[in-house]
C-alpha cells in the first residue's frame, strides 16, 4: 500500500539539508518545516508535501531554525549612509541600483543603492548594499581613477578624440569594476556624463554576475566581454545565451540592455524576451520608458497576460497619424476591456477624440481595480498588488482547513475492506479540499505551497493529470513572484511533472522533468530515483511503437544504473550521517524521557534508509537481470531482503534467484 497523501514523515534528519523549524511528536515522528503556533495545534508547512497539522499535546518539543533564530524582527532594516535607519519590506529594484522598501498599504519609499549601507534582513542575514574602495589603498587608487576619467576626453593634437586613449582608458576602467564605481558615482556635470557609459557597462556585468550561475560563466568564458562588445552581433549573441541558460533569473539583465543599448533591435529583442519569459515586472519598467514602439511592445505583452496597466499607452496610441497602430491599440483595448465607446480608426479626428475621452473616463473609474486583479492573479509582486495581513491569514486558514481534510484518516479509501459508501464520502471530502484550496489561491494567488498541496491531491488522489499539470506549470512559471524560494518551488514542481509522466507511462518527459528537478538539487534523492525508474521503464517498455533498439536499451539501462547508484550513494552518506548522531547521543547519555524518545525517532529515521535502500537495491535487480547480468541482479535481490526481511517480494526474487544460480551451477559441473 502506498504511504498515504501528505501523511509521509518528514524526516529532518533523513532529509539531509531540509530546512526550517524542527517538531518531535511523541509517536516517533520528526517534521520539518515552518510551524505556524494556532493555540492547541502547531500546523507545519512544508513546501513539497504542503503541511500537516497535529495537536501540542502530542509534541515532545520544537526547535525553531538556527538561521531563524537572530530575526526577532517584524520587518527588515536599511542603515543609510547619513545614519537614519529605514524599516519595511525590502527588495532591490529589477536593475539592481535602487533599495525600494514597501511599508504595506502605505506605499514605498526608493534609495539609490549608493546612499544605503547596510541591509539587515529578517532572517538575521546581514549584507553590504555597495562595495567601496579597498582600505588602506582608497587614495592611490582614486588617483588612477581620476586620470582614467581625464584621459577618457583625451584628444590629440590636432584637436580630435585620442580613440587610442580614450578606448584604453575605458578598458581600465572597465578592469577595475566596483572598486572604481565608488569614485565614478560621485562624479557630477561633464565628467560623469563622460563616465555614464563606463557605469553602464559594470551595471551590465554586475546583472550578469547575478543572471548566470558560477559553472555556466566558466562554461562561457567569454560572456561578459561579448556582452559588452561594440559589435551588435556579439551582443545579441551573448544575449540569446543568457536567455537560454539562466530563463528564470535573466529580468534584470534584459530590462537593463532595454535601458542602456543603442542598438533598437537589441532592445526590441529584450521586450520579446520578456514577454515571452513573463518578466512582468521588467516589463511594468518598460511602460516608464520614453521611446513609444517599446512601451506598446510592453502594454500588448502586459495585456496578453492579463496585466492591463498598459490600457493607458493603448488609449494614447490612438490619437496616433498611423492607422495601423490604431488599429492594433483598439482591437486590443476591446479584447482587453470589452469596450470599444464607438471608436473608428479610419473615423475622422472628432469622432475619435470623442471616442478617446469616454475611454479616458472609463478607465479612470474601473483602471485601478482592473490592474490590481490582474497583477494578483499573474505577478503578485508588482506595485499595486500587495495582500493586507487579513487577507494573507484568510489564505492560509484555507489552506490549513484542506490541510486538515486531506490529512484525515487518508488509508482508509486505500484498504480493501472500504465501503463504496467511505469512499464515495472520502472523494467528497478531497473535492472539499480542493475548493478551499481553490479559494484560498483566489484570495492569495502567490500561495505556492497551497497551489503545490492542490496539484498532489490533484493527481495522487483524484487521478485528474491534466489539471494537476496545469498547476504544476503555473508553479513554474509564477515562482519568482510567488512566496517561498523559486528554485525550491521548480524543483518540486518538477519532480511531481516528473510522477505524472511516470504514471502515465510517459518515460521520456519524465526523464526530462526528473532532470530539471536535480538541475536545482543535484542531490535530491527522490528525483534521483524517479529518473532511474524512467530510464529503466523506458529501457522495458514492450508496448508497440515504444520498443526501443537494442542499442539505445542499454544506453537507458545503463543512465538508470548511474541514477539508481547515485541515489545508493546520497542514501549511505545519510545513513552514516544518522548513525553518528545516534553515537554522540548514546554517548552523552539519555537522562530524560524526552531524550530517550529522540534517540528512538532518529533510529526510526535510519530504518526508513534502510528500507528505501532495500527499494533500491530490488530495482537495480531488475535492472541487471535485464542487462542479462545475473551474479548482479543476485547480489542485488539479496541486499534488498537482507535490509527488508519481512518483504514477500524481495524474499521471492532473491529465492528464485538463488536456485537460478545454482540450476547453473549443476549445469556447468555435470
Amino acid at each position: 500500500m502506498r504511504p498515504p497523501l501528505l501523511l509521509v514523515p518528514i524526516l529532518l534528519l533523513a532529509a539531509g539539508a531540509a530546512r526550517g523549524d524542527t517538531v518531535y511528536l511523541k509517536d516517533g515522528r520528526v517534521l520539518s518545516g515552518r510551524v505556524v503556533d494556532q493555540g492547541d495545534r502547531l500546523f507545519v508547512e512544508h513546501p513539497k508535501y504542503g503541511g500537516i497539522s497535529v495537536d501540542r499535546e502530542d509534541v515532545i518539543r520544537v526547535d525553531r531554525d538556527a538561521a531563524d533564530e537572530p530575526a526577532k524582527r517584524e520587518a527588515d532594516e536599511v542603515l543609510l549612509k547619513d545614519g537614519r535607519v529605514v524599516r519595511g519590506d525590502v527588495r532591490l529594484s529589477p536593475d539592481g541600483t535602487q533599495v525600494i522598501v514597501a511599508f504595506g498599504d502605505r506605499g514605498e519609499v526608493r534609495h539609490p543603492r549608493t546612499a544605503v549601507d547596510t541591509i539587515t534582513w529578517r532572517d538575521g542575514r546581514r549584507e553590504k548594499a555597495s562595495q567601496g574602495l579597498p582600505e588602506g589603498g582608497g587614495t592611490e587608487l582614486e588617483r588612477r581613477v581620476r586620470r582614467l576619467v581625464e584621459d577618457l576626453a583625451k584628444v590629440d593634437e590636432t584637436g580630435a578624440p585620442d580613440l587610442r586613449t580614450r578606448g584604453a582608458a575605458r578598458k581600465a576602467l572597465i578592469g577595475l569594476g566596483v572598486f572604481a564605481r565608488s569614485y565614478l558615482e560621485t562624479l557630477e556635470g561633464e565628467a560623469a556624463e563622460r563616465v555614464k557609459p563606463v557605469l553602464d557597462v559594470l551595471d551590465r556585468l554586475e546583472a550578469l554576475r547575478r543572471v548566470l550561475p558560477g559553472k555556466v560563466e566558466k562554461k562561457h568564458e567569454r560572456i561578459g566581454e561579448r556582452l559588452i562588445s561594440e559589435d551588435p552581433s556579439e551582443r545579441m549573441s551573448a544575449l540569446r545565451l543568457c536567455v537560454m541558460e539562466a530563463p528564470h533569473r535573466v529580468g534584470p539583465l534584459l530590462l537593463h540592455v532595454v535601458k542602456t543599448d543603442a542598438d533598437p533591435q537589441i532592445r526590441a529583442f529584450c521586450v520579446s524576451q520578456m514577454s515571452a519569459l513573463r518578466k512582468f515586472e521588467e516589463l511594468a519598467e518598460v511602460l516608464r520608458l520614453p521611446e513609444g514602439p517599446l512601451r506598446l511592445a510592453a502594454a500588448f505583452a502586459l495585456g496578453d497576460a492579463g496585466i492591463y496597466a498598459g490600457v493607458p499607452i493603448l488609449i494614447e496610441a490612438l490619437r496616433l497619424s498611423d492607422p495601423e497602430i490604431r488599429r492594433a491599440a483598439v482591437h486590443k483595448l476591446r479584447e482587453y476591456t470589452g469596450q470599444t465607446f464607438g471608436y473608428l480608426p479610419g473615423g475622422s479626428k472628432q469622432q475619435r477624440e470623442a471616442a478617446i475621452a469616454k475611454w479616458s473616463a472609463w478607465w479612470n473609474e474601473n483602471g485601478r481595480d482592473l490592474v490590481r486583479k490582474g497583477i494578483r492573479e499573474v505577478a503578485p509582486n508588482l506595485e499595486g498588488a500587495r495582500l493586507t495581513e487579513e487577507e494573507r491569514q484568510a489564505a492560509r486558514r484555507l489552506w490549513a482547513q484542506a490541510a486538515e481534510i486531506i490529512a484525515r484518516d487518508p488509508a482508509r479509501a486505500e484498504e480493501p475492506a472500504a465501503s463504496p459508501k467511505e469512499l464515495a464520502q472520502r472523494r467528497l471530502q478531497l473535492e472539499r479540499a480542493l475548493d478551499l484550496l481553490r479559494r484560498a489561491l483566489d484570495i492569495d494567488p502567490s500561495l505556492s505551497s497551497a497551489r503545490m498541496t492542490r496539484a498532489v491531491l490533484l493527481y495522487e488522489e483524484l487521478e485528474r493529470m491534466e489539471e494537476a499539470r496545469a498547476e504544476l506549470h503555473r508553479i513554474i512559471d509564477r515562482a519568482d513572484f510567488d512566496a517561498g524560494d523559486p528554485d525550491e518551488a521548480r524543483k518540486f514542481a518538477y519532480y511531481h511533472l516528473g510522477q505524472i509522466a511516470l504514471r502515465e507511462q510517459s518515460y521520456r518527459k519524465a526523464i526530462l522533468a526528473f532532470s530539471q528537478a536535480l538541475s536545482y538539487d543535484e542531490d535530491y534523492l527522490d528525483a534521483l530515483v524517479g529518473q532511474a525508474d524512467a530510464y529503466l521503464g523506458n529501457a522495458l517498455d514492450d508496448r508497440p511503437g515504444e520498443r526501443l533498439p537494442t542499442a539505445k536499451r542499454l544506453e537507458a539501462l545503463s543512465s538508470a544504473r548511474v541514477a539508481f547508484d547515485r541515489a545508493l550513494e546520497t542514501l549511505e552518506r545519510r545513513s552514516k550521517e544518522l548513525l553518528e548522531t545516534v553515537r554522540e547521543l548514546d554517548a552523552k547519555g539519555t537522562k530524560t524521557l524526552e531524550e530517550g524518545q529522540v534517540i528512538q525517532a532518529v533510529r526510526r529515521s535510519r530504518r526508513v534508509l534502510e528500507l528505501q535502500k532495500a527499494a533500491v537495491h530490488f530495482k537495480l535487480g531488475r535492472l541487471e537481470a535485464a542487462r542479462q547480468k545475473d551474479e548482479l541482479a543476485l547480489e542485488h535481490y539479496r541486499a534488498a531482503a537482507l535490509l527488508d526481511p519481512g518483504n514477500a517480494e524481495y524474499e521471492q526474487a532473491r529465492a528464485f534467484w538463488e536456485r537460478l544460480a545454482r540450476q547453473k551451477q549443476g549445469a556447468g559441473g555435470s
